[in-house]
């Protein structure tokens, strides 16, 4: 009995001390993990600490970008990583990351989501589908990233001048399915960030080099000071963000309740005080939906969808 007693004890604190020498190994690895991650330009850059990074949705998709375009900076690329640029009202606009390189300028827009997406370049709106369960797919909107992405770029032409080789790089997560994205125009790309690299070095075969090391530096000086900024920068930025969210929230439940009280043909634009008009979708995957649109489109491009 005392044998077994002796043994049950033995095995315990072998099991004690495999237990914390796990501990200590994940403990270990996780130190490594923490200063690679410091010897990063991306950590240099934003000072975001490694928690911060790595446990924010929209910061690790802005990092698994940096991981796939780290191998232009070999090629002498300058990387900018959220870059506040100053509006004509006072606000800011915040830019995910701008690549200088010799092949031209690319501003990218990060969207780290999974699911299906559907979207076109003109709608004001995107879906991102799930599989759901008993009651079907389920599906959310986002702002088109395209329209997000332009007005990125008609900041940076704001300091830079206009005319330059920019092009509109839209990056989603590959856990993702882009599944029917319609874009027209020649210098806007949507993509996974396993076909990024793939998308660029195309750029750059068919492009060609239009940028010197000179033109990339002057570029940068210009536009890094707007990502060295402080707390109370960032504070109003993402406080605008939400009020602007908050007022979209107010004015979709107003239209919603002026429909319900059957007075459709007085609904008015939150974004212009324009009629809304309702319209059928023509193309793309909301062929056949109604919606009310603005009656100053294009100029306002306010959508309310049913």
């Amino acid at each position: 009995m005392l044998l077994f007693l002796f043994f049950y004890i033995f095995l315990f604190f072998i099991a004690i001390a495999f237990i914390v020498g796990i501990v200590l190994i994940a403990v270990f690895v996780h130190k490594k993990n923490v200063e690679n991650y410091k010897q990063t330009d991306y950590y240099q850059d934003t000072q975001r600490e490694y928690s911060e990074t790595f446990h924010n949705k929209g910061n690790y998709g802005e990092y698994m970008l940096y991981n796939y375009v780290q191998k232009y900076v070999s090629e002498g690329a300058k990387l900018i990583f959220n870059c506040y640029l100053p509006k004509d009202n006072g606000e800011t606009t915040e830019v995910d990351m701008i690549m200088l390189h010799s092949s031209g300028i690319y501003v990218f827009e990060s969207k780290n989501y999974s699911g299906w997406i559907f979207g076109s370049e003109y709608q004001n709106n995107w879906t991102q589908t799930f599989q759901g369960g008993r009651r079907g797919a389920i599906k959310e909107h986002f702002f088109n990233p395209v329209i997000q992405n332009k007005v990125h770029i008609k900041w940076i032409e704001n300091i830079l001048g206009e005319g330059k080789p920019i092009y509109s790089v839209i990056v989603f997560s590959e856990r993702c399915t882009l599944q029917e994205i319609n874009i027209s125009s020649s210098d806007i790309y949507v993509v996974k960030r396993n076909e990024l690299t793939r998308c660029i070095d195309d750029i750059k075969a068919r492009k060609g080099l239009v940028l010197s090391d000179y033109l990339i530096q002057y570029y940068y000086d210009l536009l890094h000071p707007y990502s060295i900024v402080d707390k109370d920068t960032k504070d109003r930025h993402i406080n605008k963000i939400k009020e602007r969210e908050m007022n979209n929230i107010i004015a979709d439940a107003q239209i919603n309740a002026q429909i319900r009280a059957g007075d459709k043909d007085n609904l008015r634009c939150p974004r212009c005080g324009g009629k809304l008009v309702l319209r059928t979708a023509q193309r793309g995957a909301h062929a056949g939906n109604q919606f009310y649109g603005c009656s100053n489109y294009p100029n306002c491009k306010f959508v309310k969808n049913i």
